[in-house]
């Protein structure tokens, strides 16, 4: 995405991507290059979508089935695509702008401090990390957030410090490094598991085992 008033880039996260396109296709299907126009005007100019960022965005979501498309001709008399929405993406449009809209209301409020109460509850992975990126950025830039979540992995990824609460008690608190410890999580989550490094980033992973593989920590 990019500007042509001020010629800076504007990168949007993939989800937010994601969004713009199901809600063009909402009225009714159209192609590739009347989803870029239509995204382009509702932003009043602002956001121009290229090529390359805009059709590997539908081919993902024709992959996870939120859009379909039918083969058509266009108003210049040429055979194009014409996306539309699917059931299911009717759905998931649902569920993607209410998160969505909560994360710009707290983001709106301004002030130094943002808190949300389990934002990514029933997205999918690629949205999830949009929105963890999106709060990482925003705590780069000074805010102080807040995040209530069960992805474990995901927060151990991103924050400086996690609180873990058990039975309304805090269990542990600190650093990921210090909090995710396996006899720790053990005694909270009350099943047998170990804790690895994520091969990607190097931040404390929470493997769960099957219950007959329970293993002894070298503090046992």
């Amino acid at each position: 995405m990019s500007t042509e008033d001020d010629h800076e880039r504007v990168d949007l996260l993939q989800g937010t991507l994601d969004l713009l396109i199901l809600r063009t296709l909402q009225p009714g299907p159209t192609h590739g290059h009347a989803i870029m126009k239509a995204i382009s005007q509702s932003s009043d100019e602002v956001l121009q979508v290229e090529q390359g960022s805009l059709y590997p965005a539908l081919h993902r979501l024709i992959k996870r089935g939120w859009i379909a498309f039918d083969h058509g001709t266009s108003e210049n008399n040429r055979r194009a695509k014409y996306y539309r929405l699917t059931a299911n993406g009717r759905k998931q449009l649902s569920v993607e702008t209410t998160k969505w809209e909560r994360l710009a209301r707290a983001i709106a409020q301004g002030g130094d401090a943002i808190v949300l109460d389990e934002p990514t509850t029933f997205l999918d992975i690629g949205h999830e990390m949009a929105i963890f990126e999106l709060l990482i950025a925003l705590a780069k830039e000074g805010h102080a957030v807040l995040l209530v979540s069960h992805h474990l992995n995901l927060v151990a990824r991103f924050a400086d410090e996690i609180v873990l609460l058990h039975r309304g008690r805090i269990a542990a608190a600190g650093a990921p490094a210090d909090v995710m410890q396996a006899d720790i999580l053990e005694r909270v989550f009350e099943w047998p598991l170990v804790v690895t490094r994520d091969p990607a980033v190097g931040a404390p992973a929470l493997l769960p085992l099957r219950a007959h593989s329970r293993v002894k920590h070298p503090s046992q």
